[in-house]
């Protein structure tokens, strides 16, 4: 067979090789037998070139990675082998660099080879000359590197899904060679020591430790020598003494051979100074008792120096309001456990000295907590970490949630806690509810704490209203010790009470009135007190809102006209009390008169009965002096041709209460303190005409909010088990619904307008509840349609989202796993059905890897304690998890990072169902990934959602079990 030079030298018949015309001269026999055995190498890619650059000739090896044959290539450009343009034109210019003189020169270029697939080859470039020594071509000598890159990519690959892992964790990791030489480090090793990463790979550990490192030299041998160790070391690393405990483990071969050691290291400088202060404290102590032994002059100094102690620790704990942050985050974990367990005690049976000690237990704990909740809310503040929400809610609730959780502390006293919120005040209204009931139970256990006797009064009035913004001014006022003028300039300071005396008899850590203050800052508002020792206190303070959009005509209260010109009196001994029903009474269009004692009640009757003018209502509190009401209301109805209907009102509630009022003909009965709600609605209803039976039934709180109008639903939800949870929920409650699964069926669907509310889910296939909602809002105004009430139902909890959904034009916002409660009083809220309050923020409490897989209590809540309801979406849940799962695996795998999103939101949402706050996290672990297209790591979030789901799916279908028996 010719030589390539040969078949050069014969393919043109003008060529002149000493003149050097770009062919190739024939070379003598020895030197061609040797090119032709480098030509035939197996291995190297061997391609020669003309001046065009195009193929002359290739070896064999250049036919079998190109899939080419020999005469099929020759003559092509050797450029066009290359599969993109910018590898072209590198090629083109290497190529011209030595055609110009430059040495050979080398550059990595992806080749397409015949069947269409890519091969990564490293190439070298040469000249070649003719006889007279003139650069006449190029041959390019390729070797194919195609596995060598792939497993670089694998490796890089495995090494940036070992270092995602190691560094979340909190110790310094790193891996030695047997040449005591970094091989790995993970960031926090890397921020410890102050160096970058490519300083700490395949330096000498000597270099980094410096000093350090004739200290730890043993360990290091000890290592090297095969023996797992465990130590402890002090070291001093930039500038600072810190103290490290470490292992380290040795990395040996199949033949016992040591390549090097693995090391885990854990800074425990801070530990070790806490203990440190500890051993001190209670040196300090012992001291002490040693004093105290002695003589009462020591021990007076002995006092001293603890007090002089306890100022020097509350000055250090000022300025580390980080670190008391942390702390009341680790605290708080078990200090809830520790009231969850004895609940449960008091629960068993115990005899009366048991339940005392653990009846003390409990309220201990829940003092502590108070405090501790009290230096992570300051600590927030003074870090500017504390953010508002702007939420739809109720005012009237929040007042009477707040008042609620302080009835059992006012009655202990005896004292009498009312609540002045006139009518006139929007109900519905924009802000933050949680917050806002922060102020005022803080405001209003500062009242109660300094309260003996007397009364405490809540009251608010509207400022301001310039369109939909509210300026609503707060007071709560009490009869308790009072306050001096120079006392009062610094009750808002943080960690200060008034009198100092008041710590040791009140208790408290002074935040309260501190905490408050910065939020009234924070909502708009300001805050002052007025007060004279002796003649109790008046705090004041206002904050901003804002009107609930589309809610104007619910938000005030009708003049009814089936109230209006109905006689009332008004029994009620205390004067702010009797105050504060008769001006609701009126602003209804009433006519009021009042009465402080018994025997003016029965006189006002009789008179009014005996001119012609009866009461149509008599509202009397339970504790009137000098007569006992329930007798009262039986002479009543023996004495009078038309007693009044009446309402009974009561500070505490006694067992049998209700059903005495039943008997006796009472028309409602409720406890105090009381909103406006609460009278008008009571009122309406004792006043509404007799049932067409004839029948009568007590109205209470309970009955009140239970009449509500029964609902056309329209339900939005792609999910199978969230679908199923609703629909039982809203059934329940008498509502009718219609189910979709998209946002498209659901616009579809809305058009009709026979709808009283909707429910949109956020994230649905088709189109999502966003999209659906903006379009729903568009055609409701071109078509000058009412505008329908949408709930947002959404397993995303997180900053903005709130405003996406009232952007696109939704009323109100409900986290998911659905929750019975919260449904239920969303609803109400966003359609006006009762004044009910809005759902709370999904909880955020981090709990602890090694909980519970699920919460059992919260679980049968969430349901409505509907055990057949539980088994149903638990089997629901069972049947479709694996093809979620599946379609996990299968994302991870192909790097789909839109199918991981959907495939992991879905399966989230499904989880979250049942309270499984770890198996929820590691489905929204992978959603997250999919949402930021970060796959890195994405193989070991889902072997540990597998791993939640293996033990979270039996132990479902053993409550399922159980719950069915």
């Amino acid at each position: 067979m010719p030589t390539a030079i040969e078949r050069q030298t014969k393919a043109g018949p003008d060529a002149d090789p000493v003149k050097g015309n770009g062919v190739f001269a024939p070379i003598p026999a020895t030197s061609e037998s040797l090119f032709q055995t480098l030509f035939d190498m197996p291995g190297t890619v061997i391609v020669l070139l003309d001046p065009a650059y195009r193929i002359l000739d290739c070896n064999p090896e250049a036919e079998r990675i190109f899939g080419w044959r020999r005469q099929e290539i020759t003559g092509r450009s050797y450029l066009d082998l290359f599969v993109r343009q910018d590898l072209r034109q590198q090629a083109s210019g290497l190529l011209d660099q030595v055609m110009a003189g430059d040495p050979a020169q080398s550059s990595e270029g992806i080749i397409r080879t015949r069947n269409g697939s890519e091969r990564v080859l490293l190439w070298n470039v040469s000249r070649v000359f003719d006889e007279m020594g003139k650069a006449s071509s190029a041959i390019a000598v390729g070797q194919d590197i195609t596995e060598r890159k792939a497993a670089e990519r694998a490796m890089q690959a495995s090494e940036a899904e070992l270092r995602l892992v190691t560094d979340s964790l909190p110790a310094l990791i790193a891996y030695v060679d047997d040449q005591q030489r970094y091989q790995f480090n993970n960031r926090m090793y890397q921020d410890v020591f102050g160096r970058h990463p490519d300083d700490l790979k395949g330096a000498h550990i000597r270099t980094i430790l410096g000093e350090g490192y004739s200290k730890v030299r043993h360990h290091i041998e000890r290592a090297l020598s095969g023996e797992k160790l465990s130590y402890e070391q002090s070291l001093t690393v930039g500038g600072k003494c810190r103290v490290f405990q470490g292992a380290f483990i040795p990395d040996q071969d199949e033949h016992d051979r040591v390549r090097g050691f693995f090391a885990l290291v854990h800074d425990v400088t801070e530990q070790k100074e806490i203990e440190q202060q500890l051993r001190e404290a209670k040196e300090a102590a012992e001291e002490a008792n040693l004093e105290l032994k002695s003589t009462h002059d020591q021990f007076e100094q002995a006092i001293e120096r603890a007090n002089r102690m306890a100022v020097e620790a509350e000055a250090a704990n000022l300025a580390k309001s980080e670190f008391l942050a942390n702390m009341s985050h680790e605290i708080r974990t078990p200090m809830n456990g520790i009231i969850g367990m004895t609940e449960l005690a008091l629960e068993t049976e115990l005899n009366e000295e048991q339940v005392d000690y653990i009846s003390m237990v409990k309220s201990s704990a829940e003092h502590l907590l108070e405090l501790i909740n009290d230096i992570l809310d300051f600590s927030k503040i003074e870090a500017g970490r504390l953010e508002l929400e702007t939420v739809p809610f109720s005012l009237n609730d929040c007042v009477r949630d707040t008042l609620k959780t302080l009835t059992v502390r006012v009655h202990q006293k005896s004292l009498e806690l009312i609540c002045d919120l006139p009518p006139q005040i929007p109900d519905q209204l924009l802000g933050d509810p949680g917050r806002l009931r922060q102020v005022l139970v803080n405001l209003l256990g500062n009242a109660i704490k300094f309260t003996e006797e007397g009364e405490i009064v809540i009251r608010a009035t509207l400022e301001e209203s310039p369109g939909r913004d509210l300026l609503l001014h707060f007071e709560v006022e009490d009869s308790g010790i009072g306050i001096s003028p120079e006392q009062q300039e610094i009750v808002f300071n943080a960690f200060t009470q008034a009198d100092g005396s008041t710590t040791r008899k009140y208790g408290g850590t002074g935040l309260g009135l501190a905490i408050a203050s910065q939020l009234v800052e924070m909502m708009g508002g300001r805050i002052w007190v007025e007060s004279e020792p002796g003649q109790g206190s008046k705090f004041h303070f206002t904050a901003r809102f804002q009107r609930v959009p589309h809610t104007s005509e619910r938000d005030q209260v009708p003049q009814q006209p089936r109230l209006k010109g109905r006689r009332v009196l008004v029994a009620e001994s205390n004067a702010t009390s009797r105050l504060v029903f008769m001006n609701t009474f009126e602003f209804l269009g009433m006519q009021t008169e009042g009465a402080a004692k018994g025997d003016c009640v029965l006189n006002a009757l009789s008179q009014a009965e005996e001119e012609g003018k009866p009461f149509d209502l008599l509202f009397v509190d339970s504790q009137l002096p000098d007569v006992e009401v329930f007798q009262m209301v039986e002479q009543l109805g023996r004495s009078l041709n038309q007693p009044p209907r009446i309402i009974l009102c009561s500070r505490s509630g006694m067992r049998g209460d209700a059903s005495f009022c039943k008997q006796l003909g009472i028309g409602a009965y409720l406890l105090k303190p009381l909103t406006s709600s609460d009278l008008v609605s009571t009122v309406s209803s004792v006043l509404s005409d007799s049932p067409k039976d004839g029948s009568e039934r007590l109205v209470t709180r309970h009955t009140l909010r239970e009449n509500r109008r029964k609902l056309k639903v329209l339900l939005a939800e792609d999910n199978a088990v969230n679908r199923k949870l609703a629909l039982r929920l809203l059934d329940k409650r008498g509502h009718s619904v219609h189910a979709v699964p998209n946002g498209k069926a659901a616009l579809k669907q809305a058009v009709s307008g026979a709808f009283d509310i909707i429910l949109m889910d956020i994230q649905m296939p088709v189109m999502d509840g966003i999209q659906a909602t903006a379009e729903i809002r568009s055609r409701e105004k071109l078509r000058g349609r009412r505008r329908i009430p949408i709930l947002a139902l959404t397993a995303h909890a997180m900053k903005g989202d709130r405003e996406r959904c009232l952007e696109a034009g939704m009323d109100g916002y409900v986290t998911k796993p659905i929750k019975a409660r919260e449904l239920y009083e969303a609803m109400e809220t966003v359609t006006g059905n009762s004044p009910t309050s809005p759902p709370p923020s999904e909880p955020s409490a981090d709990k602890g890897s090694q909980g519970p897989l699920f919460d059992r209590e919260q679980l049968l809540e969430r349901v409505d304690h509907d055990t057949e309801l539980l088994v149903e979406i638990i089997e629901l849940f069972l049947e479709d998890y694996p093809n979620l799962l599946d379609g996990i695996r299968k994302a991870v795998q192909s790097g789909d990072s839109h199918s991981l999103e959907r495939s992991a939101h879905a399966l989230k949402g499904s989880v979250g169902n049942f309270m499984a706050d770890r198996t929820y996290k590691a489905a929204f672990r992978l959603e997250k990934m999919g949402r930021e297209g970060n796959m890195q790591g994405a193989s070991v979030a889902c072997r540990a959602l597998e791993s939640e789901l293996e033990r979270l799916a039996p132990a479902l279908k053993a409550l399922a079990a159980e719950e069915e028996s």
